[in-house]
């Protein structure tokens, strides 16, 4: 809140400090989407209306912010320069995962409804759907592009959430659906999810990740293999076996990371796998 900053804030210049006014400001969108989308009892198309606004706001923000720190979002052709100093490249790289992600979660909720969109003519409910997958898939892009040129990002492990956020709400068509035309071009960007959490390789937290999402796949490959060819089954794990915590699941040893933290990325999907210990 506000009222806790015991600093001044930096001027909005062209230096590096400068992120900081501008992170203040896209904290506040991020507090509307948590106060206005998921905790508020209005109807779904007044919850849509409410998106769209934010949405703009967004844009809005991301319009604002100085050129040598804006990221390449859309069809916006880059600014930057091959001078430009390490910070404001790395600070546009952040900045756009950021706005990958926060997208991601304003459109989110909306995705409990994806089943309606092979069954009913397209609405403007239709276009949560692809801009939250979309922009799902483009935090999962960006992220594997990034550790590919800059193996030291893998060590930033707040990259997990993004990427378990980005790689969960994947999942959730892909859990309703099965094995469908509309599924089978989600499957690369999840692979790639767990390609990136495998790099982390000396975060527990992101190996412990990966395992939940094979267990996944599995159930997904597995029912596919199993439908008739042309028909569109949807995936369903298992829901007589009770998820046993498995040991690991306890002293993640980073403060605020739990393992209920992280399954509750796959709430919409169903019953968690059982893992082995």
């Amino acid at each position: 809140m506000d009222e806790y900053h015991n600093r001044s804030i930096p001027p909005r210049d062209d230096s590096e400090f400068s992120i900081i006014p501008w992170m203040i400001d896209f904290a506040q969108i991020i507090r509307q989407i948590s106060v206005q989308i998921y905790h508020s009892r209005i109807s779904l198309q007044d919850k849509l209306q409410l998106a769209l606004q934010i949405e703009m706001e967004m844009d809005r923000w991301l319009a604002r912010l100085p050129e040598l720190i804006k990221p390449d979002i859309g069809y916006r052709i880059s600014s930057g320069s091959l001078r430009d100093p390490k910070w404001a490249r790395r600070q546009r790289l952040v900045l756009e995962i950021r706005y990958y992600n926060v997208k991601t979660l304003l459109f989110r909720p909306f995705l409990s409804h994806f089943a309606r969109k092979l069954q009913h003519p397209p609405t403007e409910l239709d276009q949560t759907f692809d801009k939250c997958l979309d922009s799902a898939m483009k935090t999962l892009q960006v992220i594997h592009d990034l550790y590919r040129v800059h193996t030291f990002f893998r060590c930033w492990w707040y990259n997990t959430t993004y990427v378990m956020f980005a790689t969960s709400t994947l999942l959730v068509p892909m859990s309703k659906l099965g094995m469908c035309a509309q599924t089978m071009p989600l499957l690369p960007f999840v692979e790639m999810g767990l390609e990136i959490l495998e790099a982390m390789d000396e975060c527990v937290i992101a190996q412990n990740a990966v395992e939940i999402i094979r267990q996944y796949l599995r159930d997904f490959r597995a029912t596919a293999a199993s439908q008739p060819p042309g028909e569109d089954k949807p995936l369903s794990v298992d829901a007589g076996k009770a998820f046993k915590v498995p040991k690991w699941a306890y002293g993640f040893g980073l403060p605020g990371y739990s393992f209920d933290g992280i399954a509750r990325l796959f709430e919409d999907i169903g019953e968690l796998p059982v893992l082995d210990e």
